[in-house]
């Protein structure tokens, strides 16, 4: 019915589209519904800067505000399922 349903976004991997600045909101591209989706997204740690283009795991949402902390391999390629290659 084309409804997102938010709750699938957690444990997903995806990439920072905008970047996400300390204490403020940045958008994420995930894999969310069968395709791509841009969403909003904010840094567990409100002090971190997560630059565009680095990879991110979703860990929460509050709303349809997703919850993020960087992966720290950038090597890993990210597919529409969410699942990892490396």
């Amino acid at each position: 019915d084309g409804t997102m349903n938010y709750d699938d976004a957690i444990g997903q991997r995806g990439q920072v589209y905008s970047r996400i600045r300390p204490n403020e909101s940045g958008e994420v591209q995930i894999p969310l519904g069968g395709s791509l989706k841009n969403v909003i997204a904010r840094a567990k740690d409100k002090s971190m800067l997560i630059s565009s283009g680095e990879f991110i795991k979703v860990i929460d949402r509050i709303g349809s505000t997703m919850i993020v902390i960087p992966l720290d391999d950038a090597s890993v390629v990210i597919s529409l399922d969410g699942t990892s290659e490396e």
